[in-house]
């Protein structure tokens, strides 16, 4: 009754406090949870491939029965995933009891509990997603959650009742996805092809980034060449460059040449056509400030050499 202040992570626990102890409303204040931001480990989480298979879920912590249980999820969720998806499980041997009703148990491994220093590395270095289960009561937010969103990994929390708390922090953080007894397969493998686009997104815009500072000195060099009205000699290069030479290659590539490209993801297919066109983009320039200008076409022949 002395504090000024009194901080509550969650408006249901705080209301069940103000109804138990007849706590001023004037002093309640929500303070959302916050976990310690570690930069490396963020950075370390965005670099993690998420491309490799198979796709690791993990859990860390320990349940208690009546309070937080996995055998829900196991049996909405976990027995009903493909065997590319496998699940780690850093529990404590008593809480292996929860288990007995999962049916591919080649894809669960179960594993003793870590240091927390141990844990977080293990989290950041070998996990696709981190995995929260959560309480049967609205009044507990695990606590690890809050942890595993501030490491910048994808976030998997089962909620087990309709007023988890967890629901209040879902529009907040773009890692963290809440999911139910009630979500579908379908929308589960929507989450995880979409965690391995994401990954491979964002390599391919510094790709394309790179192709954008050659395209746009090309578009500079085709616009002079406009205003020389010199426009027959580029359409003729620019057709050749795309239509005989450049589709075609591609083409015949990703299609008997897939599960090569396929190791290196769409990344080595795209990189060479991207290269491709940069080639040509750069021997276009030559050739034609060289033809219209006639100032340096000598030197065109010797640069052509290397193409």
């Amino acid at each position: 009754q002395n504090a000024s202040k009194i901080i509550f992570t969650h408006n249901e626990v705080a209301e069940l406090h103000q109804n138990k102890f007849n706590i001023d409303r004037t002093k309640i204040v929500i303070g959302y949870p916050i976990a310690l931001l570690n930069e490396k480990r963020i950075n370390n989480s965005l670099n993690f491939n998420y491309e490799d298979t198979p796709i690791k879920i993990g859990y860390f912590g320990a349940f208690t029965k009546s309070v937080r249980e996995p055998n829900n999820y196991i049996n909405s969720i976990a027995n009903s995933l493909d065997d590319d998806i496998k699940h780690e499980w850093y529990i404590r041997k008593e809480s292996k009891k929860y288990f007995t009703s999962i049916k591919n148990i080649s894809s669960h491994q179960f594993l003793d509990i870590l240091p927390r220093e141990v844990a977080l590395e293990v989290m950041v270095s070998k996990m696709h997603v981190l995995l929260s289960i959560g309480n049967f009561n609205k009044y507990q937010m695990p606590s690890k959650v809050i942890e595993y969103i501030s490491l910048g990994k994808p976030v998997l929390h089962f909620a087990e009742i309709a007023d988890d708390p967890l629901y209040n922090f879902n529009e907040l953080f773009d890692n963290l996805k809440i999911i139910n007894s009630k979500t579908t397969k379908n929308e589960l493998e929507n989450y995880f092809e979409n965690i391995r686009l994401v990954s491979i997104a964002s390599k391919l815009f510094i790709i394309v980034a790179i192709f954008q500072l050659v395209d746009s000195a090309q578009v500079i060099v085709l616009g002079t060449l406009r205003g020389m009205q010199d426009v027959k000699i580029p359409t003729i290069i620019v057709f050749i460059a795309y239509w005989i030479i450049g589709f075609p290659i591609s083409f015949i590539l990703y299609t008997f040449f897939y599960s090569f490209f396929y190791t290196f993801q769409p990344n080595f297919n795209i990189i060479f056509f991207i290269l491709l066109i940069i080639k040509h983009k750069i021997a276009f320039s030559v050739f034609q400030f060289s033809r219209s200008t006639n100032w340096f076409f000598w030197r065109f022949k010797f640069f052509m050499k290397f193409f």
